[in-house]
């Protein structure tokens, strides 16, 4: 419910203009995802040197579908650049609930392919046995939790809704709030945005290791 709630506001505010730090920093949230998903496992470094040849030919216009039509040198770029890294465009403005503008959009596929390439580079030394400690995350900055789309929503409140709507007995209602006041005080914090089932699942494990 947050989640589609921060959608809809982004939509009824319109196409947003990011700034070039906001742009960096979401390029860096990609950086970090790539950077710890192969973190343990890299695999072959060849899987790498592709993965960067690829990057190199949507760089120069070379990549994908885009590279065969007839345009002119820096729109087949751009569409090159989007064919490679949309779909990461697409998930951390998702997770940030965010609806951007065209240019800013260009302009956060170029920071993308770049935070890409590096990533590509520091796997490619981690498949070679080199763990050396990662230069680039104190290089981007993070994306302030102000400029987030992600409305609060209370958990309580939702429980309230529920039994507003449904009408159970008082005594179910007491009972069944002091369980969702517990899960509260358990995560810190009175978000059903940031609720995830990771934490619940560690809700469970804390009951059943104290007996409750």
């Amino acid at each position: 419910m947050a989640y589609l709630e921060s959608v809809w506001e982004a939509v009824r505010k319109g196409p947003k203009r990011l700034s070039h730090k906001e742009t960096l920093a979401l390029a860096g949230e990609i950086y970090e995802a790539w950077a710890d998903a192969f973190e343990d496992d890299p695999g072959p470094s060849e899987r790498w040197v592709r993965a960067e040849a690829a990057n190199i030919r949507a760089n120069a216009g070379q990549y994908g579908r885009a590279s065969l039509m007839i345009l002119p040198p820096e729109e087949r770029r751009t569409r090159n650049v989007e064919e490679r890294v949309g779909g990461f465009a697409d998930v951390v403005l998702a997770k940030c609930g965010l609806v951007i503008d065209a240019d800013s959009r260009a302009r956060l596929n170029d920071e993308l392919l770049k935070a890409l390439r590096q990533a590509t580079v520091l796997q490619l030394r981690r498949a070679e046995g080199d763990y050396s400690p990662d230069p680039q995350p104190n290089r981007l900055p993070s994306f302030p939790e102000v400029t987030r789309n992600t409305k609060a929503v209370s958990l309580l409140a939702l429980f309230d809704g529920w039994a507003k709507e449904r009408k159970p007995s008082e005594s179910t209602v007491d009972q069944w709030r002091k369980h969702v006041q517990a899960f509260i005080a358990f995560m810190g914090k009175d978000d059903a945005g940031q609720a995830m089932k990771a934490d619940v699942v560690r809700w469970k494990d804390a009951l059943v290791d104290a007996g409750g």
